[in-house]
């Protein structure tokens, strides 16, 4: 459950709630770029962070008293900047003002010369839709006038668009640009004199805002798995107003052709307060697009993006086999990950945090051939644990709490729109889990044998082998003068063929190795004399005592044989895996939410599932 203030909790313990809000940040753009942009001035400034500058997300402003006229108010926010020889080491901890210019505004807001800040790609934009610049405050003010100008390598102009009677501290440009490098924001008038040029954010793209006003629907889906039989599942729809033409695909200005799968969503909810009539706001989660509908003349535009997780789609073929040692369940979910999560997303280690418990929990065995999203939820049902994200993004592998007493909210008659239903399971009798061991063979075999064709140049191959196997060595029995590289895990391996002019225009390659064979041990777990049994077949459950005590956690979790719906007025700062408590018995149900879908219309309506635990 999302922290919230004693007004909201207040609000919605009403029979009617004040008015709620729905707001999108739609970031649309190519999300490589962010990370792979420098930023450079020639100019002297009075303070520059320009290097934090390009990022797809603001960053809070320190107000530093920067000797400006009618800007530095003696009301204690504006900090002193210290001298130059006393700044922190290192930099980073000086509080972030983004660029700040040495040079002032005449009177009449002009700078004598323009004040420059110039973008540089790592790697050139196939095509850029525009730029979005945050200046800085109100009180610090904007430019009426400046310019985005592409440059060419060499840093000469190519061409530019002149922006006249800006009136906002946040300016949206719409400049298409191609295959460019570099460019240059310059800044020719403020509006105000005697004030200094600020940049406190630059978007490689379109940041766009979509509130209630202009979203026809909107809709939220988030369910998990507690015992990570299934992936969780983190989505939202919408459609927006769409009547001015932005994604009518036939429309010269539409950046429709600019949409492009995986550009991030934000969302956020807000109630009205009564105390003071401001909104208060919670986040509402990270997603990422992952489809999209922009009929021709449509008057909406249709959206539908969902959790990371969603697009670790890709087969993870890395898995070892690690002897008598194992590795910890922590380490190999991490390696899962550094390979799964795009580079383009920046530090990705911030992209997850994994539970130190399986730091504990050993395996020796090889992952399967399977995509990256299944072998993290084979690492978390091995584990004991749950997949399931929060609100900032962060993909978390961690058990789930128990219930302690307190559940964060009671359904009633003031907040549900009909009677709780409960469904009762067929009992459970007995829960069996596969431990599972591996011989090898005695004798290296071939497991992989084919003439590869070559172009010239590199030549990359994932090659998967005839059977797993460990102590794998790779050989070529072709003449001539390739390069090869090649790095060989336990079901596949990765190989690299440079041919030169004049070598052959093909390669055999010899795969042999140890063939691994798995050995299967059923451990059972009884809980009654009647029911079904479940059974558990995870690779990675490699010990007797791991096994049962799985079998043992499972049978726990499944022993309650009740399932609750209910149709509410949903809270979005409620979570999947928070407790309720559901109706008006004395003393109540309490059940863990394990899915809420909800829909806005000016209100949240919804409906929650979940298991009685209590």
């Amino acid at each position: 459950m999302h922290p919230t203030s004693v007004a909201w909790r207040a609000n919605q313990a009403r029979p009617m709630t004040t008015e709620g809000f729905v707001e999108l940040s739609y970031y649309l753009t190519d999300p490589s770029l962010q990370v792979e942009a420098i930023t450079a001035t020639d100019e002297f400034a009075f303070l520059s962070q320009s290097d934090k500058i390009v990022n797809q997300h603001s960053r809070p402003i320190t107000r530093f008293a920067t000797l400006e006229q009618d800007f530095w108010c003696l009301d204690g926010r504006s900090i002193t900047l210290p001298d130059p020889d006393m700044l922190p080491e290192p930099p980073e901890r000086l509080p972030f003002s983004g660029f700040i210019s040495l040079w002032l505004s005449g009177s009449d807001g002009v700078f004598f010369n323009p004040i420059h800040l110039d973008i540089e790609l790592r790697n050139p934009a196939t095509i850029l839709p525009g730029v979005t610049i945050t200046w800085g405050t109100p009180l610090e003010g904007f430019p009426t006038e400046f310019s985005l100008i592409e440059l060419n390598e060499a840093g000469r102009e190519v061409r530019r668009k002149r922006i006249t009677n800006n009136n906002d501290i946040r300016s949206l440009v719409h400049f298409e640009m191609r295959d460019v490098r570099r460019i240059r924001i310059e800044i020719v008038r403020w509006n105000r004199g005697y004030r200094r040029a600020r940049i406190a954010n630059v978007f490689l793209g379109h940041s766009m805002v979509y509130t209630k006003d202009s979203l026809f629907s909107f809709s939220s889906s988030h369910q998990i798995d507690p015992v990570s039989a299934r992936l969780p599942k983190y989505e939202i729809s919408f459609d927006i107003d769409n009547r001015n033409g932005d994604f009518n695909p036939i429309n010269e200005d539409s950046i429709a052709q600019y949409v492009l799968e995986r550009q991030e969503i934000t969302a956020r909810y807000g109630f009205r307060r009564e105390v003071d009539n401001e909104v208060e706001w919670i986040p509402g989660g990270q997603y990422f697009l992952a489809d999209w509908v922009t009929p021709q003349n449509g008057l909406s535009a249709s959206f539908r993006a969902r959790d990371l997780l969603g697009f670790l789609d890709g087969l993870y073929h890395r898995g070892k086999y690690c002897n008598n040692a194992g590795i910890t369940l922590y380490d190999l979910a991490e390696q899962v990950l550094r390979d799964a999560i795009p580079t383009h997303l920046g530090n990705r280690e911030e992209k997850w945090k994994i539970d130190s418990s399986l730091r504990n929990i050993r395996t020796i065995s090889p992952l399967p051939l399977v995509t990256h999203a299944e072998c993290l939820q084979l690492i978390a049902n091995a584990a004991r644990a749950t997949l399931y994200f929060d609100r900032t993004g962060i993909l978390h592998l961690a058990p789930l709490p128990s219930f302690g007493g307190t559940a964060g909210r009671i359904l009633d008659e003031d907040n549900t729109y009909s009677r709780p239903e409960v469904d009762l399971q067929r009992p459970l009798k007995r829960v069996q889990v596969s431990a599972f061991n591996w011989q090898i063979d005695d004798e290296e075999t071939v497991i992989y044998d084919e003439i590869l064709p070559l172009q010239l140049g590199k030549n990359d191959f994932t090659i998967e082998y005839s059977d797993a196997a460990t102590d794998v060595n790779l050989t070529t029995l072709t003449s001539g003068n390739h390069a090869i590289e090649s790095e060989l895990f336990a079901r596949s391996g990765d190989v690299s063929i440079h041919r030169e002019t004049g070598s052959p225009a093909e390669c055999r390659i010899v795969i042999r190795g140890k063939v691994i064979r798995p050995a299967e041990t059923v451990v059972s777990v009884e809980n009654g004399d009647r029911g079904e049994t479940l059974p558990l077949r995870n690779v990675l459950i490699t010990g007797i005592a791991q096994a049962r005590t799985v079998g043992e956690w499972l049978r726990l979790r499944y022993q309650n044989r009740k399932n609750v719906s209910v149709d509410w007025r949903v809270d979005p700062s409620h979570d999947v895996a928070d407790f309720i408590a559901i109706g008006n018995d004395q003393p109540p149900k309490i059940a863990r939410i394990l899915s809420t879908d909800f829909r806005f219309s000016g209100a949240f309506i919804g409906k929650s599932e979940g298991m009685v635990v209590q």
